[in-house]
């Protein structure tokens, strides 16, 4: 799919720019750009008004509504010769992760141990902040919705506290809750690899949220060293 957005040049050399969807200032290097020449300008660079994570989402959300039409522009595609060599590399790529998958299978032992580890990996995060990041979410499973109740009722424990970046901070920048099935579901994979329009549970309002957590608002929660509730 191709967007079509109004682009603009940056001649001040600002560093932080303003969001248009989400509204946050962001890096420049935040947002999509491109080189531009003119002879009255010379060379300038041309910003998307809207960064990088809403363009992403901006995308997931279009998908969502023309299925039909994604996929005629998908069967297009893949039918251009010069298009065939990535296709083909894509196809290796999903028969690995069938293998992936396969193996999972046949090592339940081994998959279990590895999810206990990981469920057990420490947080640097107190009470209070588990229970404001918990707050912020309403309570629910930051990917699917599921409500702290319900996850209670069914595995009989807490939320867990997620590393969104398996092998980053352990602590409240990284961190979001979730229900053991998303939890496991999404191992050591980054979120955008697992949370896409190809999971059922996705929701863009929700990936929404999440970012808008990670990126500023458990900030403001430091800050203000009190409970963040939306």
């Amino acid at each position: 799919m191709q967007i079509k957005a109004v682009l603009y040049w940056d001649l001040r050399g600002d560093t932080m720019k303003l969001c248009s969807d989400c509204k946050l200032e962001k890096s420049v290097d935040d947002f999509y750009s491109q080189e531009k020449y003119s002879k009255r300008k010379g060379k300038y660079i041309y910003y998307q008004p809207y960064c990088k994570n809403c363009a992403t989402l901006r995308v997931l959300k279009w998908e969502d509504n023309n299925r039909e039409r994604k996929n005629a522009r998908m069967k297009k595609w893949s039918s251009k010769p010069e298009n065939i060599p990535t296709l083909r590399r894509n196809q290796k790529n999903y028969r690995m992760r069938g293998k992936q998958l396969e193996w999972q299978r046949n090592n339940k032992d081994k998959l279990r141990e590895y999810n206990k580890k990981r469920e057990e990996k420490i947080h640097k995060i107190t009470d209070q902040e588990w229970n404001a990041c918990k707050n912020y979410f309403n309570n629910e499973c930051a990917y699917c919705g599921m409500t702290y109740t319900e996850h209670k009722n069914q595995h009989n424990q807490d939320l867990h506290r997620e590393h969104v970046e398996p092998e980053g901070k352990d602590d409240l920048s990284n961190c979001i809750p979730s229900c053991k099935n998303c939890n496991s579901s999404k191992g050591t994979k980054l979120i955008n690899e697992w949370y896409n329009i190809s999971n059922k549970k996705f929701s863009v309002e929700r990936l929404t949220a999440i970012n808008k957590w990670l990126n500023e608002d458990y900030k403001k929660y430091m800050e203000n060293n009190a409970c963040f509730l939306i």
